[in-house]
């Protein structure tokens, strides 16, 4: 590439970063805006305690599905069953109803962002994968999944019930 296809190629970049910045500070000052309730140039707490409530009462009613004004077990356990589910068809990068070494041990959102192709397996990867992939095939199902989080959780629990802290 000539420098001038260079430069133009860097400064198209710069300005579409640039761009996308931008869209992400409008954003916030949108955000600002919807927070400062009573439009008087700052954020109270008392508009942020509404915030706050506003969402807490959102997360109470994605829950309580038969809007019962109760959470109940069963309401309880099919919100985490749904967070679940989530979670693996957001890892589940090919959809293939399958998690491979790469998929299965994707933590956290910045990861997510990084393609399969551009990502190398690791020894912690690979112990992850082992304890999933309960029938050694090279990639972790749905029910295996569902499993090591059953698993975990159960784990957690028995080590708070251990540390002399009653289960709730």
């Amino acid at each position: 590439m000539n420098k001038c296809v260079t430069a133009a190629v860097l400064v198209g970049g710069l300005l579409a970063a640039g761009a996308a910045f931008a869209e992400q500070v409008d954003a916030k000052a949108g955000l600002f805006d919807r927070l400062d309730s009573n439009q008087d140039g700052v954020i109270s707490q008392q508009e942020m305690n509404g915030v706050k409530q506003a969402l807490a009462q959102n997360g109470f009613d994605r829950v309580d599905t038969n809007r019962d004004g109760r959470i109940s077990r069963q309401e309880y356990l099919n919100k985490a069953r749904r967070d679940a589910a989530a979670a693996f068809k957001r890892m589940d990068g090919d959809g293939d109803q399958a998690l491979s070494v790469v998929e299965a041990t994707r933590l956290n959102a910045s990861d997510m962002k990084t393609s399969a192709r551009d990502r190398t397996s690791s020894p912690m990867a690979d112990q992850v994968m082992n304890r999933m992939d309960s029938n050694d095939d090279g990639q972790v199902s749905p029910a295996e999944w569902s499993s090591a989080i059953k698993h975990n959780a159960a784990l957690r629990s028995a080590s708070v019930t251990q540390a002399g802290h009653p289960k709730s």
